[in-house]
């Protein structure tokens, strides 16, 4: 199957997304509602990596999940360690003490690299189940892994104590499947352009209002939220309406996409360390630059990756995994 390059773009879009939700402005009028929005991402970014696997499982077999999860093993690996020293900087300085557990293992050495931990998780457990042909139990699995995961975090108010770290940990499992299921039975195909932008329009209007009644009627904080049960509707949503535009050749977002999106994922925070001076110097009437914030961040993230895969090629190939 072609690959439609659209996906690629909106990939580009969901990495500028990550940064506005983690960088540290919060003077911006509608700042909260922009988060909120934001939220696809890392959804999408789920659903796509499924979408992709299911044209790579069709063609290669069960070989396809080795190969995949060699290649996380060995992104996971490097990012874990590049964030080390940067981990054991933060705890001296906080005077906190230095432990690697497994909740290191699992969920990465910062933060953010819960993404990528959670993707070797859910490749691990599809090849089990694929292995002992066993995927008819994915939908319920799925439907309970989500439900675990959205009374670990956006209704936890309903009081049933659930680890989210830990929930989070294997929510690729109801993604990936969700993009496996879009790419095998070529959804694009069964309707036309307008039920797409319809369907992802119901799923930005349906991710507005799940969190403004939890606001208003639970208290659950506007935008500081993961994952509501609208969020996953509204990454299908986008997903589907960039499976329907057809982009046949490549443009230079889409190759940017294809290449840096989970790059910039990985290295950002490195970039967001300063975004909390820059905010500080910034005055509060000048909103514009509150604004450009993000902007400045994507850039300042994807420039040294572009002159990592130019000037020093076998740094940029093992940031990738590919470590032979």
């Amino acid at each position: 199957m072609k690959r439609n390059h659209t996906i690629d773009i909106v990939r580009l879009l969901g990495a500028f997304a990550v940064i506005v939700i983690h960088i540290g402005f919060t003077r911006p009028p509608w700042e909260a509602q922009i988060r909120l929005l934001a939220r696809f991402a890392v959804p999408f970014f789920f659903m796509a990596s499924g979408y992709f696997f299911e044209q790579k499982h069709r063609s290669e077999g069960t070989q396809a999940f080795a190969s995949t999860l060699l290649n996380l093993l060995s992104i996971y690996l490097i990012a874990n360690l590049v964030y080390l020293p940067l981990t054991i900087g933060t705890a001296l300085v906080k005077h906190q003490p230095i432990a690697l557990s497994l909740d290191c293992l699992l969920l990465g050495t910062w933060q953010h690299l819960w993404f990528v931990g959670s993707l070797i998780v859910g490749y691990l457990i599809l090849w089990l189940l694929y292995q002992h042909r066993l995927q008819k139990i994915l939908p319920y699995l799925s439907a309970i892994v989500l439900a675990v995961m959205w009374l670990s975090e956006s209704y936890s108010f309903l009081g049933i104590r659930i680890n989210m770290p830990l929930a989070r940990t294997f929510l690729s499992i109801p993604l990936l499947y969700i993009g496996m299921l879009l790419s095998r039975y070529e959804v694009e195909k069964k309707a036309g352009l307008p039920f797409f932008i319809v369907l992802a329009l119901l799923g930005v209007a349906l991710h507005v209002t799940e969190t403004l009644m939890l606001y208003y009627f639970q208290h659950v904080p506007i935008g500081k939220m993961q994952f509501f049960i609208s969020t996953s509707v509204m990454a299908i949503g986008f997903l589907c309406l960039s499976l329907k535009i057809q982009t046949p050749n490549p443009t230079l977002l889409s190759e940017w996409g294809r290449k840096y999106s989970l790059l910039i994922y990985l290295y950002h925070p490195f970039i967001l360390l300063a975004s909390t001076k820059y905010y500080a110097f910034v005055p509060p009437r000048f909103v514009f630059f509150e604004w450009m914030g993000p902007l400045l961040a994507f850039a300042l993230t994807l420039v040294p990756i572009l002159l990592i895969e130019k000037y020093l090629p076998t740094v940029y190939k093992v940031m990738n995994g590919k470590l032979s």
